[in-house]
């Protein structure tokens, strides 16, 4: 007599497939993630929480110059981190293996050639199902090219405001009457010459043309028209003699030199008073007329 036993094994064999699907799906994802980092233009690595290197990409290689099996194994402190920098990365890994999500930084590092560059990192802690720190993962962007801008930038700011500093001073202290006027002629700026001459302050004319204040009616559209049309059609210089008038109403001769600035949207103009020289000329002028009319008159000859 035979005595047997039959059990129903649909389900496990059914469930071991499942297991084994989810096993293939799961190799096959890590190896498509694999391949993604492999090929990733960023620099990726992984670390264990106590920082030894467990993968390490090819742009990494190509940034640091370590090959992988160069860097795996291996502290990222003492691989690329210059002395340095080594307490501040210290710090981001601490957060890190607390958790800390926005552990990220920026930081010098050595290639294995010597040759410093700057990199950027965006970090994220890796945690297991009971929340617990078991990995990092870094990546890493070689930003040395926009920071080296970035100081060239600064450093060509510092420069220009050094040397708008020394042209203001000088602006300031020269001897002449001096106005910058924007691409429209309005008022930017004057000297302290300009304010001694004219009587009027920057406050007074800022954002005016400064031709409807000094010039008198007669001149004004003259003036104004030569030197705009002289300064467009390329001349480096207008020079122009013309009257004008203080603030107080006395009336003066100034000759005027208008330059365009380096800048392109300015011009700069510079008055000399010449009142008291050219009443001089003209009062020369007078006498030698008034003498040549004595000589056409005079009956007699007249030596000299």
């Amino acid at each position: 007599r035979l005595i047997g036993a039959i059990r129903d094994v649909t389900a496990e064999k059914a469930a071991a497939a499942e297991r084994e699907r989810l096993i293939a799906e799961r190799v096959e994802m890590e190896g498509r993630l694999k391949l993604a980092l492999d090929r990733a233009p960023i620099g990726v690595l992984m670390s264990d929480a106590d920082d030894r290197i467990t993968y390490w990409n090819e742009a990494c290689e190509r940034m640091f110059g370590y090959a992988a099996d160069e860097a795996i194994g291996r502290h990222s402190l003492e691989l690329f981190v210059p002395p340095e920098a080594r307490e501040y990365v210290q710090g981001i890994l601490a957060r890190l293996r607390q958790g800390d999500v926005n552990a990220h930084g920026l930081n010098e590092a050595v290639r294995k050639d010597g040759r410093r560059i700057v990199t950027e990192w965006r970090n994220t802690p890796i945690v297991d199902a009971d929340g617990r720190v078991t990995s990092l993962l870094a990546m890493a962007i070689d930003v040395t090219d926009r920071i080296e801008g970035e100081r060239e930038r600064m450093r060509l700011l510092a420069d220009k405001e050094r040397l708008a500093g020394r042209l203001q001073r000088q602006f300031a202290r020269m001897p002449i009457a001096c106005f910058v006027r924007d691409s429209a002629y309005r008022l930017v700026d004057l000297n302290p010459a300009a304010e001694r001459l004219f009587g009027w302050t920057l406050a007074d004319l800022a954002g005016r043309d400064v031709l409807d204040v000094l010039v008198p009616d007669a001149q004004r559209s003259l003036v104004r028209n030569s030197v705009r049309n002289r300064l467009a059609a390329g001349e480096e210089a207008v020079r122009l003699v013309n009257r004008n008038v203080t603030r107080d109403g006395r009336e003066l001769v100034c000759e005027w030199h208008t330059v365009r600035m380096p800048d392109g949207e300015h011009v700069l103009s510079m008055a000399l008073d010449i009142t008291e020289r050219t009443h001089a000329e003209d009062a020369l002028r007078d006498s030698e007329a008034r003498y040549r009319g004595l000589l056409e008159v005079a009956p007699d000859g007249v030596a000299v």
